[in-house]
């Protein structure tokens, strides 16, 4: 059974987005981001597939992205939530992402220690548009500390 495949996404166009932070005190701060994307191009090169979710219908995007970050001594700690809606065209068809993030850092060290939640329409792993779930822990670094 070896079947080649090509695994290239391809989306492009014009966005419009907002962004706006709030310092509630020196030392906790939220920012919230909210993006729309259109796309003028939309390719799905795989090779099997459903018409239903294939990449290339895809349209546009909304995006909202919330981050809250507080610092208790010399811990800094963060939220975060990410919602992502694919509008697909002909017949309409919505589909919806979601991400959870939470997680703390040593303030001076370039990483942190976060755990996550994530559901995805299409985790684009398959030949054919396929949902997955994942939760899992990791490390991130930052390379501006």
């Amino acid at each position: 059974g070896y079947q080649p495949m090509k695994r290239v996404i391809i989306l492009h166009g014009p966005f419009v987005g907002v962004f706006r932070q709030h310092r509630w005190d020196l030392r906790w701060k939220s920012t919230l981001e909210v993006r729309a994307f259109f796309f003028a191009i939309a390719q799905d090169y795989r090779i099997r597939g459903t018409d239903e979710l294939r990449w290339r219908r895809l349209r546009a995007s909304l995006n909202a992205h919330l981050n809250s970050e507080w610092r208790i001594g010399f811990l800094r700690s963060f939220v975060s939530v990410i919602y992502r809606s694919a509008l697909f065209q002909s017949p309409l068809l919505v589909r919806h992402e979601y991400r959870a993030e939470i997680g703390t850092a040593v303030r001076e060290l370039p990483m942190a220690l976060f755990a996550y939640w994530e559901q995805l329409f299409d985790d684009l792993a398959r030949p054919f548009p396929h949902p997955s779930r994942s939760i899992g822990v990791g490390l991130r670094w930052y390379a501006d500390k």
